[in-house]
């Protein structure tokens, strides 16, 4: 693997990461948001936008995860950390969907 396709792997898992901390992020702020708050309304597209990346940012990761992220973590020690971090993404985007689910049910 070429240090190019390395690094736009990286790049990649980086947005994969941020992808899965906004969609948390605006629903948590949805379902805490009274209602009538002014930014409300720019919280689903922002939702959706950032669902889409992690989606589409989630397929290459998915493809590559054994052989680039994996394979690294093993080899410089890293690997409990990687997967505590996986952990923690997994855990923040049901974390996300909850509340989506609850501020739907809210407004």
């Amino acid at each position: 693997m070429g240090p190019f396709i390395k690094t736009l792997l990286t790049v990649n898992d980086r947005i994969y990461d941020l992808a899965v901390l906004v969609y948390s992020g605006a629903g948590l702020i949805a379902w805490a948001a009274p209602k009538r708050a002014g930014g409300r309304p720019l919280l689903p597209r922002l939702a959706k936008l950032s669902f889409v990346f992690f989606v589409l940012a989630g397929m290459p990761r998915m493809l590559t995860y054994h052989s680039f992220e994996w394979r690294s973590a093993v080899s410089s020690g890293q690997a409990e950390t990687l997967l505590l971090k996986l952990c923690v993404l997994c855990l923040l985007a049901g974390l996300g969907t909850y509340a989506w689910l609850r501020a739907g049910k809210k407004g």
